[in-house]
């Protein structure tokens, strides 16, 4: 099954979570249940593992705590 980097943002201009999942729509309900604020699903992208590492380091500068970034 493929995998997909998705980028999730948690309300209207909060934090965004840089993630991977098979299934980004069931990973973001699944997040849902524990956040109190709307997460929307801004891009997926084919890559897996490989390219979340690569953004993860792109945007380490913005990182606030584990895969949430600044937005």
């Amino acid at each position: 099954m493929p995998e997909y980097v998705y980028f999730i943002r948690a309300g209207k201009d909060g934090p965004i979570k840089i993630g991977v999942a098979d299934d980004v729509e069931r990973r973001r309900a699944t997040l849902q249940t524990a956040h109190y604020e709307q997460l929307e699903i801004l891009v997926t992208a084919s890559g897996g593992f490989p390219l979340e590492k690569r953004l993860h380091a792109q945007f380490s500068d913005s990182r606030l705590v584990g895969e949430w970034f600044a937005p």
